[in-house]
């Protein structure tokens, strides 16, 4: 799925349109919304009750409409300028790039096959599992490049107060996300925690740490092998399509 530094940027190419008042408004609710269902990492919750997608289910899905059906009525205010609706607007843009993630990306490019068991000793997999994320790590590394963006946003999020009346997310955790993401977005574009991320990610999978470490030898290859499944072109389009989405999506409901 896409990383916290991605989903700020197209939360940010959404918030350029203008279209919605609310997130122009209160920016800092909105940008802070576009990263707010990874709380989860942070509150252990199940990823169904943040992102309203399940993983174990292979047909598409449609997360916003999983969230209405748990939480009727949650964007009947989306058109009212306040700091609530820009949240929901920026919560939207994360719902909407995970779900299409997962199905135009990694699905598409990554699962090798759809109708197989978990198996640890595949090795072709988990190195699929381990470009995969490779392109997770390597398109926010692109994104924290591009300070400016990043520096406004952090900005915005901190100038706010955080009170929002959503029945899935507890104000205090989100108090204290908002200070865990904010740390994670300002570390540096290096690729010194490459390695540890890498081997974090495929351990928790279950893939044991010798399978992983001989994969880990030289991340400039593991790149471009990356690139060369999923292009940087695909990539770019893949953004593109989902700031659309998202606005289409959140203009749906104002």
């Amino acid at each position: 799925m896409p990383g916290l530094c991605l989903h700020i940027n197209i939360g940010n190419s959404a918030l350029e349109d203008g279209s919605h008042p609310a997130s122009s408004t209160y920016p800092g609710s909105f940008f802070l919304g576009t990263t707010a269902p990874d709380i989860r990492t942070y509150t252990g919750q199940d990823r169904k009750d943040t992102h309203f997608f399940d993983l174990d289910i292979l047909s598409e899905q449609d997360p916003i409409q999983g969230l209405l059906t748990k939480h009727p009525g949650m964007f009947d205010d989306l058109s009212a300028v306040t700091p609530q609706s820009a949240f929901l607007a920026g919560y939207i843009t994360h719902l909407l790039a995970d779900k299409r993630y997962i199905e135009q990306i990694y699905r598409k490019f990554f699962l090798t096959n759809i109708d197989s068991q978990f198996d640890p000793s595949d090795e072709t997999q988990m190195r699929y599992n381990l470009f995969d994320r490779t392109l997770q790590f390597e398109l926010d590394r692109i994104q924290k490049s591009e300070q400016s963006i990043l520096i406004n946003a952090l900005y915005k999020i901190n100038e706010q107060e955080h009170i929002y009346d959503v029945p899935f997310i507890d104000n205090l955790n989100l108090n204290d996300w908002s200070k865990i993401m904010m740390s994670i977005v300002a570390q540096p574009p290096v690729y010194d925690r490459y390695p540890q991320l890498m081997h974090s990610h495929l351990s928790k999978l279950g893939y044991s740490s010798d399978k992983i470490l001989n994969h880990l030898n030289d991340y400039k290859k593991n790149i471009n092998d990356t690139f060369n499944i999923v292009s940087q072109k695909y990539m770019e389009q893949f953004v593109n399509e989902t700031v659309k989405i998202s606005l289409d999506t959140i203009m749906e409901f104002t």
